[in-house]
């Protein structure tokens, strides 16, 4: 039996440097980035054990988030930013509706910017 399917390219991996600085060594793994990227369309970064710790507690406060009703959760949304709860299917890509849940994190705006004085920041839903 014979298959018409290409094999897969393996994943590529980088494993960034503790501090980018700007030197050639950082710009060369930048370059390599973005290379694997607009080849593959995709690439993965090997975390430390601390920052695969810090994702894995982010991961499990999300699926806790999410399990909540829905009305607690389309209460947390800023006046102030574009930050807050999406519910799946409020917003669109493409012309589809997206079946996601998706909580976005911005910088508030200052209660002294003259957005928020005028009240232009961000429309309410």
């Amino acid at each position: 039996m014979s298959s018409d399917k290409q094999p897969l390219t393996p994943l590529r991996t980088f494993g960034p440097p503790p501090v980018v600085d700007s030197s050639d060594t950082d710009r060369t793994l930048g370059r390599a980035m973005i290379a694997a990227w607009q080849a593959d369309g995709i690439f993965q970064i090997r975390a430390t054990p601390a920052q695969q710790a810090v994702t894995e507690r982010a991961l499990a406060a999300s699926r806790a988030f999410c399990a909540r009703p829905l009305r607690e959760k389309a209460a947390h949304v800023s006046d102030l930013t574009y930050s807050g709860y999406v519910a799946s299917g409020e917003e669109e890509t493409a012309g589809e509706r997206d079946g996601s849940e998706i909580f976005t994190v911005c910088p508030d705006i200052p209660a002294d910017d003259p957005r928020v004085i005028e009240q232009s920041c961000c429309p309410r839903r």
